[in-house]
Order: C-alpha cells, then sequence, then structure tokens
C-alpha cells in the first residue's frame, strides 16, 4: 500500500483482518511513493515500461452482410446503394488484458469509405469491459471520442484505404488514421483522465505491482468513510474540530511547531 494514508496502523491492521490471503506490504516513506514516482517519470518517462488494459478498445463500423440470418436483430441491417450493412460493430483493436508496450502501436486494421465520392471518414473511438464485444452499444461500452481522416482523392472510389492504429502513450492514447494513398496522418489524442475512472485505475505499471482498487474498489470507499467518521469523533472527544492529530496536539500541549 502507499499514499500517506497507507502509513495508519488501524488501516494496515484493517486490511490484513479483511484479506488474510493477502501478503499487504507497506514500504517506508509510503506517503511520498506518488510525489516520488511523478519525479521518476519526468525525469524518464520510459521507466513504465508498458501496462496492461483494463478495457478494449475499438472504432465503430459497418460490416457488409453476407447472409440475413447471420444478424438476428434486423433492426441493425441498413442498405446503402443495394448493398446491405450491420451498423455499430465493435471494431477490436486492443483486447482487454492485452500488455500494451508504451508508444508502440497495436494490431493496425484497413477500412474503406462507403461512397466512391466521399472526401472523409470519421471514425467513434469506443472502450468495452467485455473482452470481445460485438457492438458499441451493448452494456460496459463507452465513447471516448471521434476522430476525422481525409481522404481528398476519390479516384479509386471505395477501394481507399484508411489504416486506423492505436499508440498508447505514458499519459495519453493516441488514434491514428492514415490515408494510404497519400499517407497524410490525422490523430486524436485522448488523456487518461478523460476514461471512466475504473479505466484509470485498470491501467496498471508492469512492474509487478497488483491493482487490488479494480477488485475491492467499492470496499475501500466504505473502509474510508468509516475511518473517516472514527477519526473526527477521535477528535470531537477531544475537544478538536480539526481532523489532523498535529493540530489537535498543537491545541492541548500549545506547541505551534505541531501544527498543520
Amino acid at each position: 500500500m502507499v499514499g500517506g494514508f497507507s502509513e495508519s496502523i488501524f488501516l494496515h491492521e484493517t486490511m490484513v483482518k479483511n484479506f488474510p490471503n493477502k501478503h499487504i506490504v507497506v514500504p517506508n516513506q509510503a506517503g511520498l511513493a506518488v510525489l516520488k514516482g511523478a519525479v521518476l517519470f519526468g525525469h524518464d518517462p520510459q521507466v513504465i515500461a508498458s501496462r496492461v488494459a483494463k478495457v478494449t478498445y475499438g472504432v465503430n463500423t459497418l460490416s457488409k452482410i453476407q447472409d440475413d440470418r447471420d444478424v438476428p436483430d434486423k433492426s441493425r441491417i441498413r442498405m446503402i446503394k443495394e448493398v446491405k450493412y450491420e451498423k455499430d460493430v465493435f471494431s477490436k483493436h486492443v483486447t482487454k488484458g492485452d500488455d500494451l508496450v508504451i508508444d508502440e502501436a497495436q494490431e493496425e486494421k484497413t477500412y474503406f469509405p462507403i461512397y466512391p465520392e466521399q472526401k472523409s471518414v470519421q471514425f467513434s473511438v469506443y472502450t468495452s469491459t467485455k473482452e470481445d464485444p460485438k457492438y458499441v452499444d451493448e452494456d460496459g461500452c463507452k465513447k471516448l471520442g471521434h476522430f476525422t481522416v481525409d481522404i481528398p482523392d476519390t479516384t479509386d472510389g471505395t477501394e481507399r484505404k484508411v489504416h486506423v492504429r492505436f499508440i498508447f502513450g505514458g499519459t495519453e492514447i493516441k488514434v491514428q488514421g492514415v490515408d494510404e494513398k497519400t499517407g497524410n496522418v490525422n490523430e486524436r489524442t485522448f488523456e487518461w483522465s478523460e476514461n471512466a475512472e475504473e479505466e484509470c485505475f485498470g491501467m496498471a505499471v508492469e512492474m509487478g505491482s497488483v491493482n487490488i482498487y479494480s477488485q475491492f474498489g467499492s470496499y475501500f470507499v466504505d473502509m474510508a468513510s468509516t475511518i473517516q467518521q472514527n477519526l473526527v469523533s477521535f477528535n470531537q472527544t477531544l475537544g478538536c474540530l480539526r481532523i489532523f492529530p498535529t493540530s489537535c496536539l498543537s491545541e492541548i500541549y500549545g506547541d505551534s511547531r505541531a501544527s498543520g
């Protein structure tokens, strides 16, 4: 456990009691862990070699239908220029649990425009808590945003190729779309903070860390609330409305050096 609160003896004893099968470790100067990590990352971003994908990433696409029987939900069928497509298909680029090497492109996929005169292609980027989602509107799916790839040369009609790839950096996600004919790259960047809370906690550093929050998040919230209430009650008993023990010492013993 790291962070200033992890140095609490009460917290440590509670963790050991409630998770007897876990080996709870509190390193020296645990309260400085976040600060030290930020400094190390600032000096050398490569200190984080890779991350583990907590969710699945992909884009929203249309898929040609070979046989109507393959699409049980007929409301998903869309007719365009006498060709049947299945809409809102989740085209997967990264699977939940994949090891994501920092700043390296993940699986690249190729897409084609629907209309021969089309001069741009828009992609909507989605995440899913499932490993193999089929549609972008399923439970567990979330839209991160969208980006557009320009394909101004219409000479090849619907045979023009657009390549899409995901690149996971230390603090951001890049999604690139490349017009194969011109080589032009359109890029959209998503900050990690733009993702859902469970996604942020779920992206764990590879260096042997275990993300307990993803398994016991709600328990931590309840436990923290209980501890907070106990501390408030304790301070009120001492006649001190402030929650920090040092402030209580200051009021009780009159030592100004102990305040705050």
